[in-house]
């Protein structure tokens, strides 16, 4: 199948996100960000400057509605920040991703809602999937759609449910892995020592695995 795009530019949180590309990673513009919001800048700018004809948001995100499970996978329709602004998803490319992905189950089409700020509870999590209307959150989406549009390109989110709208997750864990996707051990060993935090450890571990095994099924078929 052609590929709608000559220089597409994909934004993931970690470099252990990359796998999940498949066959399309060696053939696209990549930046990390970090999943801290000075990355996500730094990176989309970086994939404009390479001249990039399309952008890419790809990776994991949380739940913000009772019906997403871990692993299922959100198609944006439209980017939402905490502000009201929205920005829409490229109508022919989100069809087509529509399209190749009708016989998987676990992919849903909604409004994904981007965050400057981790979104680690269950309460706020709930508060702002009610306010904004959108299945998911991520640090990643907004930044990409922001710059897309204002330099008229076209723009798409992939996003895998990594924590349910009902899973809090102790704020330590997002302390045990650096920008690039590797593990801070001083911040890795304190987790361990507190056995209170094994259990939601092994937690997102094994949910992590998930949606990047449903990510992985996504990206078999054309992505651009």
């Amino acid at each position: 199948m052609t590929q709608a795009f000559k220089n597409p530019g994909v934004i993931i949180g970690f470099t252990r996100e990359r796998p999940c590309l498949g066959r399309h990673a060696d053939n696209v513009c990549l930046a990390v960000s970090g999943a801290v919001l000075e990355g996500a800048q730094a990176g989309v700018r970086s994939l404009l400057a390479q001249k990039c004809d399309a952008l890419l948001s790809f990776g994991v995100c949380g739940g913000l509605q009772e019906n997403l499970k871990v692993g299922d996978v959100v198609l944006a329709s439209c980017v939402v920040q905490q502000d009201g602004t929205s920005y829409a998803s490229d109508a022919r490319w989100l069809a087509r991703l529509q399209d190749r992905t009708r016989g998987l189950p676990f992919v849903q089409t909604g409004r994904l809602l981007g965050s400057d700020v981790l979104v680690p509870g269950i309460k706020a999590k709930q508060e702002l999937g009610l306010r904004h209307n959108a299945l998911c959150v991520d640090m990643e989406s907004h930044i990409a759609a922001r710059g897309a549009h204002k330099q008229g390109v076209p723009f798409m989110a992939i996003r895998a449910v990594v924590d349910e709208v009902a899973t809090e997750i102790p704020s330590t864990l997002y302390t045990i892995i650096d920008a690039d996707g590797s593990y801070r051990w001083g911040a890795l060993m304190s987790v361990v020592m507190r056995p209170s935090h094994w259990g939601a450890v092994f937690s997102l571990w094994r949910h992590m695995a998930r949606a990047s095994a449903s990510l992985r099924r996504v990206a078999q078929g054309a992505l651009f």
